[in-house]
């Protein structure tokens, strides 16, 4: 399911759009997001590992569909395709990744609860960048 913004309408709402017709949900209090984040400089390394520890999703009847209406309909083969992984994962190095947390708090999130993937053959440096990263950003909404 794609969620945008729709003009008009108080910050903290939302809009989910699909085809051909629209849904606005509004006033929310809390948007809650859930997202799988890997820290790591290879991305070849992050998609494989990221198909295998999220594998079942695109499985699941309803994650399929909310896949499939979010603009995926390769969801339909029930594994993730690399558009999905890009739209879904956040990866990629400190910077990059930092920048994906900001927009999903800059399009309104007021909570992520990230999912820590590890990639790589060194997978616990990998869980300790990604866990940094998720400090700094938590550590600077705070000032």
């Amino acid at each position: 399911m794609s969620s945008v913004p729709f003009p008009g309408y108080e910050s903290n709402s939302i809009a989910i759009s699909r085809p051909r017709w629209i849904i606005v949900l509004s006033p929310i209090s809390q948007l809650y997001l859930v997202a799988p984040v890997c820290v790591h400089d290879d991305p070849e390394a992050v998609a494989a590992v990221a198909r295998e520890q999220l594998g079942g999703y695109p499985r699941l009847p309803f994650y399929n569909q909310m896949l499939q209406d979010a603009g995926f309909p390769e969801a339909a083969q029930g594994a993730w395709s690399d558009s999905m992984l890009e739209a879904v994962l956040l990866s990629g190095d400190e910077a990059k990744v930092e920048g994906r947390l900001r927009e999903l708090l800059a399009f309104g999130a007021t909570e992520i609860i990230v999912t820590p993937v590890a990639a790589g053959a060194d997978r616990e440096a990998s869980l300790d960048r990604t866990l940094r990263l998720v400090a700094h950003v938590s550590r600077s909404l705070d000032d």
